[in-house]
């Protein structure tokens, strides 16, 4: 359980609103660019599928890809992910624009968590009841395998019951949006890395490209839902604690 003693003042309020509007359009930002990575990833020519299939058609079942006599410009993110990628003359563009949304990535994730750290704190002054959630577990519930499949969502829904008002009656439709989404987004995104690294081994390598592929688009989509649900949320979770600062 988790006290806080101070009463919140209206600009300590103002504060978490502004980080919220900040981590609001870095998700929103961040959402777009994995869309556009996504889309403009370097293709597979039906040909190169095509033989592929062949190949696999004929092989040993335990077959290992060699890649020892590739040449030495062909990038080891291709072999690393063992997909078979037409190395165009505009890959290196496209892999220092990965490097950036990763970097993006990152920023937005701090962003938020900055500002969940934040709006805990104020739920916790404005609230009638204790919470049931530290700020210390609003950050870590998020790099816990398994635990961070449910404990943020509860984490964000505590936060949202505490901020709304008494007479408000909005249920949680934004809040089940958001986290199905993201979860959609997360397991399509596993999907997805993992039929691509095991597309020259699969015993059908179009079809395991294909779905890899058809996966990373899912999880690109699942992600700007995330973002359309979650601004609405920090919006509304900020609005709310700011009234009740004013209010005291």
């Amino acid at each position: 359980m988790t006290t806080i003693d101070i009463t919140p003042q209206p600009e300590q309020v103002e504060l978490t609103r502004t980080r919220g509007a900040l981590a609001a359009v870095s998700v929103v930002f961040v959402a777009i660019l994995n869309l556009i990575l996504t889309l403009t990833m370097p293709t597979v020519s039906d040909e190169v599928l095509a033989q592929l299939d062949d190949l696999a058609a004929g092989r040993d079942p335990d077959y290992t890809p060699d890649f020892s006599e590739l040449p030495d410009d062909v990038p080891s993110e291709v072999t690393e992910v063992s997909a078979p990628v037409d190395v165009a003359n505009d890959y290196a563009a496209w892999e220092l624009f990965n490097d950036l949304t990763t970097v993006m990535w990152f920023g937005a994730v701090v962003a938020f968590l900055v500002w969940l750290w934040r709006a805990s704190t104020v739920a916790g002054a404005v609230a009638d009841w204790q919470l049931d959630h530290s700020r210390p577990k609003a950050i870590w519930s998020w790099f816990v395998p398994g635990v961070n499949l449910l404990l943020p969502y509860r984490v964000v829904a505590e936060i949202w019951q505490a901020s709304k008002p008494d007479d408000d009656n909005s249920g949680r439709g934004l809040l089940v949006g958001w986290w199905t989404c993201w979860i959609v987004s997360l397991f399509a995104s596993l999907f997805s890395v993992y039929d691509l690294a095991t597309t020259l081994t699969s015993p059908q390598p179009s079809a395991t490209f294909s779905n890899g592929v058809a996966a990373a688009y899912v999880s690109a989509l699942a992600v700007v839902g995330a973002a359309v649900f979650l601004v609405p949320i920090i919006q509304r979770i900020d609005s709310w604690q700011m009234a009740a600062a004013q209010r005291r």
